[in-house]
């Protein structure tokens, strides 16, 4: 009898959290169509620009800084300051895509966009029913490269290199580093007072030594399992350069990884893992609208790299390790 009053209230909560975000995302999306201003703040607008300029200049003008400010004042119909300006830091995959998207008004493509990506997550689980992963990945990544190569051209790829340079020092341009949610963000809300070039350096030194640590580990491992997995995610995330809030999406693989893990320990029945990843949603949701903004995606983090790596201790039960 309490089982089963317990398995509908955790189905109610399953619907209740899937229609709060739902419902919560969605009145998102139309206040930014009511504000044109909220639109054109958008990260969109770099991706807009850079359609643009394929579309107006050819691909190999994509990462002109100079064309890119210019093209997002006319976007914006407004004098824009370097600091206000968003550049596009991708590489070109996306550029056919993007060139398509600027044949449309802004307001337009900015649904088409979110459409796209929509239809990228939901094929992305048929791309690894497959073995040999890493060896189709280099593959892949080089036909990619080179595919890159033949859109922008040197000059592009020069132009590229010297877009990632100026994000890696977080010189303006909406970069906000003291808004992102890595170490560097951490350190600049920390110690404001520090000369952010040595918190650069730091974390530069950081993103080094995780690469490192995670080949090393990954080289003594004798087998590559899920929490080998979620550790190397979210050691990048914390790590990386440059990530904001919407880069935590990435935490869905670990989150799923912990899941696994507690149904193959037999903690967690199968039918209710799907919980999981809405718990975890539903809690940076609220975290994002809240106070604590700052702080829940760490203790997120925390949280997963112990589950993953000491679900035993964690939960105080287990039938067997993953």
């Amino acid at each position: 009898m309490l089982k089963n009053i317990s398995s509908r209230l955790l189905g109610l909560f399953f619907i209740a959290a899937l229609a709060f975000q739902a419902t919560w995302y969605g009145l998102l999306w139309v206040s930014s169509f009511r504000d044109p201003q909220v639109l054109l703040g958008a990260d969109f607008r770099a991706f807009y620009t850079a359609g643009r300029i394929a579309r107006q200049e050819g691909f190999r003008w994509v990462y002109d800084l100079a064309l890119e400010h210019r093209l997002q004042a006319e976007i914006a119909d407004a004098p824009l300051a370097d600091k206000a300006v968003l550049i596009y830091i991708h590489p070109p995959l996306l550029l056919p895509v993007l060139w398509l998207l600027a044949h449309l008004d802004y307001p337009t493509a900015y649904i088409g966009y979110g459409l796209v990506q929509i239809a990228i997550v939901l094929a992305i689980p048929f791309l690894f029913n497959r073995r040999k992963v890493f060896g189709w990945f280099c593959v892949g990544g080089a036909a990619l490269g080179l595919l890159s190569l033949a859109m922008v051209g040197l000059t592009g790829v020069r132009d590229y290199l010297r877009i990632l340079a100026v994000s890696a020092g977080g010189q303006g341009y909406g970069l906000s580093q003291s808004a992102m949610f890595n170490f560097t963000g951490l350190a600049f809300r920390l110690f404001p007072h520090v000369d952010p070039g040595m918190i650069r350096w730091l974390a530069w030194g950081l993103f080094a030594a995780g690469i490192v640590g995670l080949s090393v580990l990954w080289k003594v491992s004798p087998a590559i399992r899920l929490r080998h997995l979620g550790l190397a995610v979210l050691t990048s995330l914390f790590v990386a350069p440059h990530l904001h809030y919407h880069d935590l999406a990435l935490l869905l693989l670990p989150i799923l990884g912990f899941a696994i893990i507690l149904v193959e320990a037999g903690v967690l029945r199968p039918e209710r893992s799907m919980y999981l990843p809405v718990a975890f949603s539903l809690l940076l949701l609220l975290g994002d609208i809240s106070p604590a903004r700052f702080v829940i995606p760490y203790l997120v983090m925390a949280f997963l790299v112990v589950g993953l790596w000491f679900p035993v201790k964690l939960l105080f039960t287990s039938r067997k390790m993953a």
